[in-house]
């Protein structure tokens, strides 16, 4: 069942991007929005995303696959390609030819182009890249391949590897309260939701919203929603942003509280901050805010 927390969490997924897709690295599969967003591990990310999809909140696409272990699970998987003939690993790719009395070769086989075994120049048909084995002398357009686990070293073929898929997952498209807080603003600003700014620095920031007064003054503002309490981290990342973009205004906004330490961290970096128990509340705050 969704916590009014996830229900929080996912509209403002729903003003940041229409896509969470993952990054495949040396540990495996993960989704780094979703673990900023809902401020969990890798695992515990990934379960929340098909808890969500099974909730009926989100929807995933198979985007891609790995190649896993079948010993010990890794994706750590190399490939090791060989003749499909005699099984030797010593094959060598190139360009293919036919010469017209029947013998094909790679291209640096045909000395001045002449054929290997008539001796004649001309009369070649191209075959593409192929392979050829350096053992039995096999010219061949797919080798076979198996797989080496860099984690335990056990070796497999195609057939007992195992692939797992890798999937995207999209927000089903439902009216966001945060669209109010959009239509709001277009009456008294230039409104991005998201934004984005180039700091000082050159590094790209991704802020929630982004506003231009009139004066062309900038405006940033990020939401940011916890179990608890917003705390340090959140509000370290969000002053490091206000840091580098010198914005005329930065307001930070905390569902459901935030920490005296975090706030006086954004205090500091003279961040106006808004708490708010549901975002109902951060939209009226945020508004009398702007108007003030």
């Amino acid at each position: 069942m969704l916590t009014a927390r996830d229900r929080i969490v996912l509209e403002i997924i729903a003003k940041s991007t229409e896509e969470l897709r993952p990054i495949i690295d040396e540990k495996g599969v993960s989704y780094p929005d979703a673990e900023r967003i809902f401020d969990l591990d890798r695992e515990a990310a990934l379960e929340k995303l098909n808890e969500l999809v099974k909730e009926g909140a989100m929807t995933k696409k198979r985007i891609d696959s790995l190649v896993l272990c079948p010993n010990c699970g890794s994706h750590l998987m190399l490939a090791k390609p060989s003749c499909p003939s005699c099984g030797s690993r010593i094959i060598t790719k190139g360009r293919a030819l036919r010469h017209s009395c029947g013998y094909a070769g790679l291209e640096q086989d045909f000395l001045e182009g002449k054929c290997p075994i008539c001796d004649k120049q001309g009369g070649y048909e191209d075959l593409g890249i192929q392979y050829r084995c350096e053992n039995c002398g096999n010219v061949f357009r797919d080798p076979k391949v198996s797989f080496l686990c860099l984690n335990c070293g056990k070796e497999s073929d195609y057939i007992s590897a195992v692939i797992e898929p890798v999937f995207s997952y999209r927000l089903k498209k439902n009216k966001s309260k945060l669209d109010r807080l959009e239509s709001i603003l277009k009456k008294s600003y230039d409104v991005k939701m998201p934004g984005s700014i180039r700091g000082l620095s050159g590094v790209v920031h991704q802020f929630n919203c982004v506003l231009n007064d009139r004066s062309g003054g900038l405006i940033v503002m990020d939401i940011v929603a916890r179990e608890l309490y917003v705390g340090e981290d959140d509000a370290f990342r969000f002053a490091l942003k206000v840091m580098d973009t010198a914005p005329k205004r930065a307001i930070f906004i905390a569902i459901p509280r935030i920490s005296e330490d975090a706030l006086n961290l954004l205090r500091q970096n003279k961040v106006e901050v808004v708490e708010a128990e549901d975002l109902d509340e951060a939209v009226d705050s945020v508004t009398k805010l702007l108007r003030a």
